[in-house]
């Protein structure tokens, strides 16, 4: 049953939600007026002389009032800023429904216009008298600051009455009247139609009273978090003073933990967001979730990696760095931060660039072991890759540009092949900024990572410079002009190891050549920037 009564929190508390309904309806607006005037808050009617927005009945209730509040907020000044919501009626007939369809569904508007009683009595009887229908509410609830509407829903079910309806219109509340669908269906539960009822009566059984009920609730909590005292809120400091160090700088370090699947990126994020002895706990920002906060998040048919390329493609691949240090923690970051999850070279340059004291940790473990772990970890037996799979899983993640090249820009690395309580033991140490030579299985870039990396990037620095494809010959000639050549058949070993950081280009007839990507150019950055004894083991 809806709930229609004063509110307290609209009555007592100082400060209000201020509301604004877009209906072309009068009849709609005149019950959401009721409806709020009997809680104890108002709304206002948007007045315009042109529709807020295009009546689109084409897909589900749901996508046509999403359309409709992003059409309102780019085409109305100032909806973006406020609250507002939108309303849409949906009916359906079962008789004259299938399975997947609707009718007349979302088009109850135009089909009640030029249907009549009489038309519809006769296909009722012809499907066998099957009378039952339901009508449906639907309101979209527009909240600045907030990418996605909430939504609240009403139905009534009920049937078709017998004969037309035999009562005349309510002058006070006129919603309810003979010459609508209210007038035909009689809910389940009584024997009267719902448009002749009394109002007290009918708001148990309407179904935009349901929906309107819902959202007044709703709008009661927001009351509430309006009024809070001053001791149950606190006001974030967000703004990142870029690239302004102090001279005395009280900044702790933020810790950018990269490395592949089940290596122990999260159990270091969570470990550090606990506080220990001596040490106070950490911010720990996870990437992915920053990535799931664009574009309504991924679809209910697109995989992890799908909508994270669809991410990356449509906002640049530094897009939760930025969003991390320019939008939602900025200067939290400088208190110590661990971030986890960072996919690409570009998120990692952001960083370093707006954070000083970053401080970049590439963990690792055999492959196997990182398998048993995942396995341990899934939810379901459905969750389970074979081995072969989830070395796929691996190419997936690389395929990004910073895992395959990650333990080469790291500041340090840390095998993470113990059991649970050692590594605990590890993160501690690193976070306390123990010497490397303190902590086991920790320390800085292994030996063969370096060449890689002398090689790699010599071979990224001689594409760059010519600004055109080489074939690994010129590489050869470049490099050797500039020093040590790096000959043809060892440049096409180390540039097929990274197809992230370069474009492999065979056109059949001639030598294979290679082009540099922006994820190779960000590499090329990084190295010259961060790691500035050029290639060598940052001190």
């Amino acid at each position: 049953m809806s709930r229609l009564g004063l509110r307290d929190a609209f009555l007592r508390l100082d400060r209000q939600p201020r509301l604004f309904f877009y209906t072309t309806s009068s009849e709609k607006f005149a019950q959401a007026q009721f409806a709020f005037q009997r809680s104890g808050l108002s709304v206002t009617e948007f007045e315009s002389r042109h529709d807020p927005y295009r009546e689109d009945e084409e897909g589900t209730s749901r996508e046509l009032l999403t359309r409709a509040i992003e059409e309102i907020c780019e085409t109305v000044q100032p909806a973006a800023s406020t609250l507002f919501f939108v309303e849409d009626t949906s009916l359906r007939i079962d008789a004259l429904s299938g399975p997947t369809s609707e009718v007349p569904g979302l088009h109850v508007k135009d089909w009640f216009a030029r249907t009549s009683f009489g038309e519809l009595d006769r296909q009722l009887k012809a499907a066998g008298d099957v009378r039952t229908a339901t009508v449906k509410s639907d309101i979209a609830l527009h909240v600045p600051n907030l990418e996605e509407p909430l939504f609240f829903h009403g139905e009534t079910s009920g049937v078709v009455a017998n004969a037309p309806p035999g009562f005349q219109a309510s002058i006070e509340h006129p919603w309810l009247r003979p010459d609508s669908f209210n007038g035909w269906l009689v809910p389940d539960g009584s024997d009267y139609p719902l448009g002749g009822m009394t109002v007290e009566e009918s708001w148990r059984y309407d179904f935009r009273a349901k929906a309107l009920t819902e959202l007044i609730g709703r709008l009661e909590e927001y009351a509430a978090v309006l009024n809070l005292p001053t001791a149950a809120s606190t006001r974030r400091v967000k703004r990142l003073r870029m690239l302004e160090p102090t001279l005395f700088s009280d900044d702790r370090p933020t810790f950018v933990v990269i490395g592949p699947t089940c290596a122990g990126k999260t159990t270091f994020g969570n470990r550090a967001a606990k506080p220990s002895e001596g040490r106070e706990p950490m911010l720990h920002i996870e990437a992915s979730d920053i990535v799931r906060t664009f574009d309504g998040g991924p679809k209910a048919s697109e995989s992890p990696l799908d909508f994270a390329l669809r991410v990356l493609g449509a906002h640049g691949f530094d897009v939760a760095a930025r969003r991390i240090v320019d939008e939602y923690y900025g200067d939290e970051l400088r208190t110590g931060a661990v971030i986890t999850g960072f996919r690409t070279i570009e998120e990692l340059l952001y960083v370093r660039s707006a954070l000083s004291m970053t401080r970049v940790l590439y963990l690792d473990a055999p492959l196997r072991t990182r398998y048993d772990r995942f396995l341990q970890r899934r939810r379901s037996a459905d969750d389970t890759l074979s081995l072969e799979e989830f070395k796929r899983l691996d190419l997936d993640q690389g395929s990004f540009g910073l895992l395959s090249a990650g333990s080469q820009l790291a500041d340090v690395r840390l095998v993470n092949d113990q059991n649970l309580d050692t590594y605990f033991q590890q993160i501690e140490a690193i976070l306390a900024g123990a010497p490397a030579e303190n902590i086991p299985g920790f320390g800085g870039t292994p030996a063969g990572q370096r060449a890689d990396r002398a090689q790699l990037f010599r071979c990224l620095q001689a594409l760059r410079a010519s600004g055109r494809p080489l074939s690994t010959d010129e590489i050869e000639s470049w490099t050797g002009e500039q020093g040590a050549a790096i000959r043809h058949n060892n440049a096409n070993k180390i540039l097929k190891r990274y197809p992230a950081l370069v474009r492999r280009l065979d056109s059949g007839g001639t030598r294979i050549r290679y082009d540099v990507t922006a994820s190779g150019l960000a590499y090329l950055s990084y190295v010259e920037q961060y790691l500035a004894s050029g290639p060598a083991e940052r001190a």
